[in-house]
């Protein structure tokens, strides 16, 4: 076993394996977020990761109804406009989390400090967009126009059928209902 302390190795390169791992897990806490970086390091990464979820949305909205577009644009705007204004407030956010977080050692006290930042990110960029939801509406709509057609194209364009939900038979008979209502409100 060459001084190795697990059963499992065999080989002396295993063995030197082993050691570097464990050395290279002892130097991380159990986050991965060594206090070499600290929370001011964390919260542009938190930014830059609540920006990343945007693409997820996007790409899931590709080939969807609009109203599902819409959803990922605004969920687009919400995170790159929380990112913007709190990369200019980094330090004093930063401040700020470690004051109404628990205290102890950085190692120990990171991780729910990390947490208490992302929750809050959170929770300011809905109070600041909630009286600006008709904004986020106007731009939302910028990008994701209504495009509605006219006349006989629009009666041509199945606009609420889809063919994705024929497996789930009472989601499908609604937007069978919209339809129907459409072609019926264009007969009169």
């Amino acid at each position: 076993m060459r001084g190795c302390r697990y059963d499992t190795c065999c080989t002396e390169q295993q063995c030197n394996d082993c050691r570097i791992t464990e050395f290279l897990q002892l130097r991380q806490d159990r986050d991965g977020v060594t206090s070499i970086i600290g929370l001011t390091g964390a919260i542009p990464i938190l930014l830059g990761d609540n920006i990343g979820t945007t693409i997820t949305a996007v790409l899931a909205s590709i080939g969807q109804p609009k109203d599902a577009r819409r959803t990922a644009f605004a969920h687009c705007v919400f995170n790159i406009s929380g990112a913007i204004l709190f990369l200019f407030l980094v330090k004093p956010y930063a401040a700020l989390i470690q004051f109404i977080s628990p205290k102890g050692n950085e190692i120990d006290v990171i991780s729910r400090q990390i947490a208490n930042a992302h929750t809050g990110f959170n929770l300011v960029m809905t109070l600041i967009w909630i009286p600006l939801i008709p904004l986020m509406v106007k731009i939302v709509m910028n990008l994701v126009p209504d495009g509605k057609e006219m006349g006989a194209k629009a009666l041509e364009n199945p606009n609420y059928l889809d063919n994705k939900l024929i497996a789930q038979p009472a989601a499908a008979l609604q937007l069978v209902a919209k339809r129907s209502n459409v072609l019926r409100k264009n007969c009169r």
